[in-house]
């Protein structure tokens, strides 16, 4: 596991991009809310990725374009949908 982990970061290293490596502790507080979290990080991780102006783009400055409504949005799409009913 960790050669995979230092081959994507020397890849990225070495492409000129960061990477992001989310820390989890499975089972803390809950195995149930760890279930939330995963696909929770992976929703705002595509919401960043299609939302940025360019691959140099990073989730800060992302973030400070646009503000929160749009990862929140990406983050608990049932609401963005019931608010647009």
């Amino acid at each position: 596991m960790l050669d995979r982990l230092e081959s994507v970061l020397e890849r990225a290293r070495s492409e000129g991009r960061t990477a992001l490596v989310p820390y989890v502790t499975i089972g803390f507080p809950s195995l149930e809310d760890t279930l939330a979290i995963v696909p929770a990080i992976e929703r705002l991780v595509h919401a960043y990725l299609g939302l940025r102006s360019g691959g140099s783009e990073s989730f800060l400055q992302t973030y400070r374009r646009l503000g929160l409504g749009p990862f929140k949005a990406a983050l608990y799409p049932e609401r963005a949908d019931a608010n647009a009913a």
